[in-house]
């Protein structure tokens, strides 16, 4: 019998198990296989877990989501014409922005910072009755960064 050099390596590093299941499989589990689809992230040969998966997931929709905040912000996309109208829309983001720095994800905190400069001076509503929590956020970064 061969030997693969990195089963050992693998099963080590990973503490994956070597398959063993080289079973052929029926026309109707090819079809069942295929009309799913499935999200994983892979660690070399080993899928993760469905909940780490979420969660790298949520990660990388959250930061894609927050830069395009910012690019449309900074681009004035958003802002084209300074009406309340406008502010309303950007309103709601101002709380998501808040809640986003429950993760300690760096590129979903630094995004959230650029956002925040970006903000300010734009006087909406729900960031002036959260600016207390916001600068509590802002402190507390501080004091973890020390």
């Amino acid at each position: 019998t061969k030997i693969k050099i990195n089963d050992e390596k693998e099963k080590r590093d990973y503490g994956a198990g070597v398959q063993t299941d080289h079973s052929r499989k029926t026309i109707q589990q090819y079809k069942e296989m295929n009309l799913k689809v499935e999200m994983y992230w892979k660690k070399g040969s080993q899928t993760v877990n469905s909940k780490k998966t979420q969660e790298i997931s949520g990660r990388v929709l959250a930061t894609f989501g927050l830069q395009c905040l910012k690019k449309a912000i900074k681009t004035k996309v958003v802002l084209t014409e300074e009406t309340e109208e406008n502010k309303d829309r950007l309103d709601p983001f101002v709380v998501l922005i808040l809640q986003s720095f429950k993760t300690y994800h760096n590129p979903i905190v630094v995004t959230s910072l650029t956002l925040i400069t970006q903000i300010v001076h734009l006087s909406l509503p729900s960031f002036k009755q959260n600016l207390i929590k916001f600068l509590n956020k802002i402190f507390k970064l501080f004091e973890l960064s020390q």
